[in-house]
């Protein structure tokens, strides 16, 4: 029988992909296997939900991996108490290509701009920022934190970083400073930018706040948010945006995630011409759920051959969850 069970519906490609990888895959959307050591999933609880098969049809399971960089929505208190991976990075360079556009689209003034001359105010001479007079600090330095250190560094941006470990990996070149979630204050004080890379966990909600806010550098300054939405206080971040068109923010997560009619936030950010807003789509380029099966897939190998789980989260990080994003 299959030592790898899929929780979802599978395209044909992912499916595909699976079967090229594992040669035998058990479909546990469409029955149980009980010799299954370790399962793939997007959404877990969501999946579970619709499959017919139950986690205590899976006793023999050692290893559950997400193929989601975070893991906050995964329903950990319906989980069986056995590691849950992570894939972080997968998505990476395409993120740091949207957090590029974001800094562009204020370095350069291009929402300011467009808003003005549509109301009739076309103003010649206006100063712009390239990207080598901006430093920038992120916060979260995982694979998405680090590619987005790799971008920026190599268009010029003095970068600055910080997170649990102060490690920035691989990346480290790229970044000028390091440290670690204490310095943070610190860090946003000094820079023009502060982009969110993090995951949203227990410490995390709620760490970007007003002080914060108010504390980044100079008239002019930028949140990015590519992380998830409640790790910023939103009413705190209405009034920080409120208090100066001259600061601004790009979002890409939310606080809520509700119908196609609805708006995922509950101030009015949409009376604000200093905010970019886009519906977590960041990494939504051609082939983005493939790479990152490609890259739980190439973890589960790990651990089928090795009995070695890597990226495990630890359950104490995150608080009784639903199935958001």
């Amino acid at each position: 029988m299959a030592k790898v069970g899929v929780l979802w519906q599978p395209e044909p490609a992912e499916r595909e992909m699976l079967l090229e990888a594992f040669g035998e895959v058990a479909w546990l959307a469409d029955a149980p296997d009980p010799d299954v050591q370790a399962v793939l999933t997007f959404f877990p609880r969501r999946e579970m939900a619709k499959a017919t098969t139950a986690w205590s049809d899976l006793p023999n399971v050692g290893l559950i991996q997400s193929c989601t960089a975070g893991l906050n929505h995964v329903g950990w208190d319906d989980l069986p108490d056995v590691p849950v991976a992570a894939a972080p990075g997968a998505t990476g360079p395409i993120i740091a290509e949207y957090v590029l556009g974001c800094i562009l689209a204020w370095s350069r003034g291009l929402v300011w701009h467009t808003d003005r001359i549509k109301k009739g105010d076309f103003r010649l001479g206006d100063a712009t920022k390239a990207l080598a007079e901006l430093r920038v600090g992120v916060v979260g330095l995982g694979g998405i934190g680090q590619a987005v250190g790799r971008l920026l560094h190599g268009l010029g941006c003095t970068l600055e970083g910080v997170s649990r470990s102060g490690d920035a990996g691989d990346a480290a070149g790229a970044f000028a400073w390091t440290g670690t979630m204490g310095a943070l204050p610190a860090m946003a004080a000094r820079c023009d930018v502060l982009v969110l890379c993090l995951p949203l966990t227990r410490e995390t909600e709620g760490l970007v706040d007003l002080d914060l806010l108010s504390g980044m550098s100079g008239r002019h300054a930028l949140l990015v948010n590519v992380a998830r939405g409640p790790i910023v206080r939103e009413p705190d971040l209405f009034a920080w945006l409120d208090s100066s068109r001259m600061h601004m923010a790009a979002l890409d997560v939310w606080w809520r995630y509700p119908g196609p009619s609805e708006r995922p936030f509950s101030y009015p950010f949409e009376t604000l011409p200093n905010v970019i807003m886009t519906p977590h789509n960041s990494p939504n380029v051609a082939g983005f759920r493939l790479r990152m099966l490609a890259q739980a897939i190439e973890q589960v190998q790990h651990f089928l051959a090795t009995g070695e789980a890597l990226h495990v989260h630890d359950p104490a990080w995150y608080g009784a969850g639903g199935d958001g994003r």
